[in-house]
């Protein structure tokens, strides 16, 4: 859910809500050649992946996703997560509209996420983005904490 569009702050940073589900996994692993994010939880424990480390951010807690490490998150508890990410210095929210947009016409097409010509159809909009993907990094990680 956008919150604060970048061009509201004067082009220095954009905000969204993110609500995660019980046991569920966020985005497949990823960087950013740029971007940093910072999460500040609301809401339940959010497990993020940065590098090789899991580290678990309760309700308050704040943590940056720094650009240039391969990153992810997930919700592994068993209440609803919330979060609010601040992308600092980069018109990301214009990158989420996009994405849905993307999401949306791949439901209507009838294609899962999981399929190639999904992953095909991301990794060109996120190479516009600077963000690489790891998506065969993902299952192992949904397997390892019994996500959905």
């Amino acid at each position: 859910d956008l919150k604060i569009r970048f061009e509201q702050t004067n082009n220095q940073f954009a905000a969204t809500e993110i609500s995660v589900p019980p046991k569920t996994m966020g985005p497949s692993p990823h960087f950013h050649k740029d971007l940093d994010e910072v999460m500040r939880v609301t809401k339940g424990t959010a497990s993020v992946l940065i590098g090789n480390e899991v580290y678990q951010v309760e309700e308050g807690g704040w943590l940056i996703r720094p650009h240039d490490i391969v990153h992810t998150f997930w919700n592994a508890g068993e209440e609803p997560l919330s979060f609010i990410d601040i992308y600092p210095n980069q018109n990301f929210d214009l990158f989420l509209v996009e994405l849905v947009k993307i999401f949306n016409q791949l439901r209507a097409e009838g294609l899962t996420l999981n399929s190639r010509e999904s992953q095909r159809r991301l990794d060109v909009n996120n190479a516009e983005w600077g963000i690489t993907i790891y998506h065969d990094q993902r299952q192992g990680i949904m397997d390892k904490y019994g996500l959905k």
